[in-house]
């Protein structure tokens, strides 16, 4: 029998989606206030600014605004990365937060 991703979330312990990060190695940019990730920031942003369709997805977190800055970027991965992986859009969030919220 195999198990669906969805199945899948209901056995393993209950994580948020920035802890997953560390075991598999990548780093998640900081979210809050001035960091040094301001680089990687800028070029998420110009690359999304050409994206429209992961633009929607990830402005669907970012709730005021659908304007594409880097304050708003980090205010959507703000949310993503906080996601558990009990939450019923789990598997899209953490795509995104992979693609958009990490370096």
């Amino acid at each position: 029998m195999q198990i669906t991703k969805r199945q899948g979330q209901w056995c393993v312990k209950e994580k948020e989606i920035k802890d997953i990060f560390e075991k598999i190695n990548l780093r998640g940019l900081n979210v809050v206030g001035i960091s040094d990730d301001g680089n990687a920031w800028k070029t998420k942003e110009t690359t999304l600014k050409s994206d429209n369709t992961n633009a929607q997805k990830l402005s669907t977190e970012m709730r005021d605004s659908d304007t594409t800055t880097v304050a708003n970027i980090k205010k959507a991965c703000g949310i993503i990365v906080k996601l558990k992986t009990s939450s019923q859009d789990f598997n899209e969030k953490f795509e995104l937060a992979k693609k958009w919220c990490v370096v």
